[in-house]
């Protein structure tokens, strides 16, 4: 900016010299005039500047409490970079996992012309051409939450992997290592819940293979699912059932299940919502809750302005595709807490992770005092985190 202000003054001076032979008046400019046209030049272009960037948020379906969080946690995001400048829309669609909705959402963006596109994956496949239109019109594509095999796009997502290997150990140590046990999962075929419940089951396979699943049902993330399925299979099985495997907002219908059936309760995987972590701790529940949190919407969209401003994301961050190891485009999020009844750091089930912090069901209430009881423990990164996964220009 500096160079352009100085190179408008020069111009200004020269122009002045050359036409100062005339003795018009009109054609005389002083140091002074330049330096004011040059600040007005500087305010035009910081404001057409501060208008920001256009991006589309296309969302895959909101059923569940912590679903609107992310929506939520998105409007904070975008206010405040609009309030730098950054940004000036935020368009967010949902399709409700239908994949043929989603590509016409995403048409519309398309043809609309936006900047960038956040897109929750309703398919890792029957998007493709949509995504790879978006790319050739030179838009951003990163898809979030969930992973796709896309080319030419990013993938930030929570760490899933990592994720199911925790709950899966837990759960395991948490019966001995051998036992019975029930397995709630989420959409089939969904991206999340298909890394998730396969390093589950590899996990148990090679670690436990004493852990025996009774049974298996989708739930869709969907808590009244969970408490139905649960129900059916505590009449079916009985005591038998040691411990239940899931997911998300799954375990509020775990626990309603055994609440009214009047079973004895077992462990189970939790949920990081106030109103769970305080029944959790009156109803002296042992269970393991990992928070996926749904500020790493803003996280995203904060990527996303780094990248559309230029920046290049730092290879030694990037790990390949879920989908597709010859794909080096993904960035995998660890969650900020596991909560545990004791919070335990060198528990077997922290092992490999880096960031994640070990913490009691006591100190994960204190993080949700003054919260309502549908809040889920959360972060947004820092200016500095999110620095730190780009090269310097």
């Amino acid at each position: 900016m500096k160079r352009r202000i100085l190179a408008l003054v020069m111009a200004a001076m020269m122009t002045a010299g050359l036409l100062g032979g005339c003795g018009s008046q009109e054609a005389e400019m002083t140091k002074e005039d330049a330096g004011k046209e040059a600040a007005e030049s500087e305010a035009d272009e910081e404001k057409v500047s501060g208008e920001g960037y256009t991006i589309g948020f296309l969302n895959t379906l909101i059923s569940s409490k912590w679903r609107a969080q992310l929506m939520e946690d998105a409007e904070e995001g975008a206010k405040q970079l609009k309030e730098k400048g950054k940004l000036k829309e935020l368009v967010i669609q949902t399709c409700q996992s239908d994949v043929n909705t989603q590509l016409n959402q995403m048409n519309q963006m398309i043809n609309e012309g936006v900047d960038c596109i956040l897109l929750d994956p309703a398919s890792t496949t029957a998007l493709a051409d949509a995504v790879q239109t978006a790319v050739d019109k030179g838009i951003l594509v990163l898809c979030i939450q969930d992973a796709a095999p896309y080319k030419d796009t990013y993938c930030i997502t929570d760490n899933n992997e990592l994720m199911a290997t925790a709950l899966a150990t837990w759960v395991a140590e948490s019966i001995g290592g051998k036992g019975d046990i029930v397995e709630l999962t989420g959409i089939p075929g969904h991206s999340d819940d298909t890394v998730r419940v396969n390093k589950m089951h590899e996990v148990l396979e090679q670690n436990y293979p004493d852990i025996n699943i009774l049974a298996s049902a989708p739930c869709h993330y969907n808590y009244s699912e969970a408490q139905s399925i649960i129900s059916q299979d505590i009449a079916t099985y009985g005591d038998r059932i040691q411990a239940v495997i899931s997911q998300d907002d799954m375990a509020p219908g775990t626990l309603l299940a055994f609440q009214n059936s009047g079973a004895e309760y077992v462990p189970m995987v939790g949920h990081t919502s106030k109103s769970f972590l305080q029944s959790w701790k009156d109803e002296g529940l042992s269970c393991i809750a990992y928070s996926i949190y749904t500020g790493k919407i803003v996280d995203a969209m904060n990527i996303a302005i780094k990248l559309l401003d230029g920046y290049e994301i730092n290879p030694e961050v990037l790990t390949p595709n879920s989908f597709d190891e010859t794909l080096i485009n993904q960035i995998r999020l660890e969650a900020p807490y596991i909560v545990t009844d004791d919070g335990d750091p060198d528990a077997p089930w922290m092992e490999g992770l880096a960031v994640t912090q070990a913490i009691s069901v006591d100190e994960a209430l204190e993080i949700c005092e003054g919260r309502s009881d549908d809040w889920c423990l959360d972060r947004f990164m820092s200016e500095e985190e999110i620095d730190a996964l780009f090269l310097d220009k």
